[in-house]
Parts: structure tokens; C-alpha cells; sequence
């Protein structure tokens, strides 16, 4: 798959959340990218007439989906914040049950006068991978004790953080321990989102200490004449690890977020955004940002 900062040749449509009500009262913009069959976070910011942001008064909205074989949904979002510095967006937590295009209406009242506006979202097929709700295949993923701390064995981070190999996957798993998983790679880059996902952990980790993340290299690699990972065999083409191919991801970067109790909650291929990043996290963790 051709990944970039805009992906092409996908199965669903990633256009659908730049997508705006051009003649309605209300101006509604998606801010989650990603949606799956199965529970999922739609993230999005509403603005008047004049560009001011609903969300900056607390404004109350009510949210309609319909969805591609008629589904009739209704549901009232919360206003969070998912960053300590970072924006308040409107969060809904909507089981979407369909591959497709649902339609998306937002209104409230202000001042005794309705006022609505409309955007759409587009439900991704899972390309093999877990669905939402299930319970994960997990893996054994290496860790620094396993590399003897000498983590340029196992990870192709350039800047790697011991946290992120302090855990196998299958014995975070075993422990019952909330866990964003991350399949992406320096070693090999068959696209331009490979090594975002572990660069935006980076970033969300400074404000989860405590929340454990796996990361894994998604090709089988060794080390180099120079000490630093390369492809195993260094001359042929990418081979999957054995936890890879459990997950069936074809190519990385994938980062999958994990309940205690071993269910998929979230799941995001390529390019991501912080804030549906961290909104999946709210859903296995307890941790809010200081207003």
C-alpha cells in the first residue's frame, strides 16, 4: 500500500473526514480519520456562521449517524481534552456495525433558534486484522532482557525508549495491563508513514507514564555489521514476524490499543492523529489532562 501524508489505494476513503457542510447553519469537521466496525470514537469540532467554535462555550450538541443500509443512531457527545495543552473537541463513543458511509448531523439551540450541520464518515473494512471488540492474538515480542539491554538488537527506533521493551506483549496480556501495541519500523520503510507511529508514541508517553506500550518490529531482522538492525536476510524482501502475521497486517505502521482485558479497542494504519490516538487511550485508561 502507498501510504503518505495522504493515503492512497486503500479500501476506504480517508478524504470523508476533511469533509465539510457547505450550506447549513452549522460548519461540522471531523477530526478522527480512522473508523472500524465496532465501537469507535468520532471525534469532531463544530463552528457558527461567524467561525467561532461551539466547543469553546460548552455548547450542547446532539448527534444523528445514519448509516449505509438505514441505521438510525442518536447520540449525546461529551467535550474533552485529551492533550494537557491541547484543544477540547467533541467525543462520541458510537458502535458503527457497517462498512460504508454513515452521514453525520450535529445540532443544538441557541437562543431559542435550531441550528444543525452535516459531514460524513466512512467505516473501513479491518484488512485482516483484529475487529474491534475481540479479543487480541498477542505475541512474543523481544524485549531489552531478552537483547541483554543492548536495544539496537531489537529496535530500529533511533532514539529507543526502554519503556517500550520493558514488556512482551503476551505477558502484558497475562497481566492484564491496558496496552497500545505498535508494529512500525526504521529498518525497512516500504512507505513514507513508516516510523511515524513510533514518533508520535514518543510524544503521547511523556503524558503516560504508566501506560504500557509494546513496540515491535514487523520484519524479521538481525543485526548489522555496524551494530544496528537490518532485514533478515538483509538482501531479500521484508519477511513478516510470526506476531505479525497473527495480527495480519500486510505492511506497517499499525498501532493497536488494548483493554485489560485483552479486547481490541482501537486500531490505526499509517498516518494518525494525536488526538484519536489519545481519545483510544481514554477508553483503557483512567488518565485525564489537567484542564
Amino acid at each position: 500500500m502507498a501510504v503518505g501524508m495522504v493515503l492512497v489505494a486503500l479500501s476506504w476513503s480517508w478524504s470523508a473526514a476533511a469533509t465539510r457542510a457547505a450550506d447549513t447553519d452549522l460548519d461540522v469537521v471531523l477530526d478522527s480519520t480512522q473508523h472500524w466496525v465496532g465501537t469507535n470514537d468520532v471525534l469532531f469540532s463544530v463552528y457558527d456562521a461567524s467561525g467561532a467554535s461551539l466547543v469553546q462555550d460548552a455548547r450542547p450538541l446532539h448527534l444523528e449517524l445514519n448509516g449505509p443500509s438505514g441505521q438510525r443512531l442518536a447520540v449525546e457527545p461529551a467535550i474533552e481534552q485529551f492533550a494537557t495543552y491541547g484543544r477540547r473537541l467533541y467525543r462520541a463513543r458510537v458502535p458503527l456495525d457497517e462498512v460504508g458511509r454513515w452521514d453525520v448531523r450535529a445540532s443544538t439551540e441557541m437562543a431559542g433558534t435550531s441550528y444543525s450541520g452535516s459531514t460524513v464518515l466512512e467505516v473501513s473494512a479491518d484488512e485482516c486484522t483484529p475487529a474491534l471488540g475481540s479479543i487480541v492474538p498477542g505475541g512474543d515480542t523481544p524485549t531489552m532482557f531478552d537483547a541483554h539491554s543492548l536495544m539496537h538488537h531489537i529496535s530500529s527506533d533511533i532514539e529507543p525508549l526502554s519503556a517500550f521493551y520493558t514488556w512482551s506483549l503476551d505477558d502484558a496480556l497475562a497481566q492484564h495491563q491496558p496496552t497500545v501495541f505498535v508494529l512500525d519500523t526504521y529498518a525497512a520503510r516500504p512507505n513514507a508513514a513508516c516510523g511515524g507511529a513510533l514518533g508520535l508514541l514518543h510524544d503521547v508517553f511523556i503524558d503516560y507514564p504508566g501506560l504500557v506500550v509494546v513496540h515491535g518490529e514487523p520484519y524479521r531482522t538481525t543485526p548489522g555489521s555496524d551494530g544496528m538492525l537490518q532485514l533478515d536476510p538483509p538482501d531479500g524482501p521484508p519477511v513478516l514476524t510470526d506476531y505479525s502475521t497473527a495480527w495480519g497486517i500486510a505492511d506497517p505502521p499499525w498501532v493497536f490499543v488494548i483493554d485489560g482485558e485483552g479486547r481490541l479497542q482501537a486500531k490505526f494504519y499509517g498516518v494518525v492523529g494525536s488526538d484519536e490516538l489519545r481519545a483510544a487511550l481514554a477508553s483503557v485508561t483512567t488518565w485525564r489532562p489537567a484542564a
